[in-house]
């Protein structure tokens, strides 16, 4: 991700590469846009990333020809993250690789600070 970063001349990026849970209560709010790269499915990504999320900033979850139904699977995560997709965008890949869609789901309100749970504990008991 560095690398790509570097490539681009992107500025004002900060590439992390930790596990998600581990790091979330040293970056609570800093950023205003987050993703991911093949993190979970979306509830279990919203939880990961929305503490990340500054209020009125963007978690952007890349996601497969399914997406429809994690949404479906999101509804709770979202209510209780208080967050709302604004937007979904559908591609398809070169060479026959498929369709992907970007969700943007933009954060409304700061996230409780018990979250993200243990990751055990999401696996467990999904939002």
């Amino acid at each position: 991700m560095k690398s790509v970063v570097e490539m681009l001349g992107l500025k004002d990026v900060e590439v992390i590469n930790a596990r998600a849970e581990d790091v979330a209560r040293d970056y609570v709010e800093k950023f205003d846009v987050v993703t991911a790269r093949a993190l979970a499915a979306l509830p279990m990504f919203l939880e990961l990333t929305s503490t990340f999320c500054k209020v009125n900033g963007y978690l952007i979850a890349y996601k497969g020809s399914n997406f429809e139904e994690e949404i479906e699977l999101s509804k709770n995560a979202l209510k209780v993250l208080d967050l709302k997709i604004e937007k979904t965008e559908k591609f398809e890949l070169k060479k026959e690789y498929g369709m992907r869609t970007l969700i943007k789901i933009k954060k409304i309100k700061e996230t409780n600070n018990k979250y993200p749970r243990r990751f055990a504990e999401i696996k467990k008991k999904p939002l």
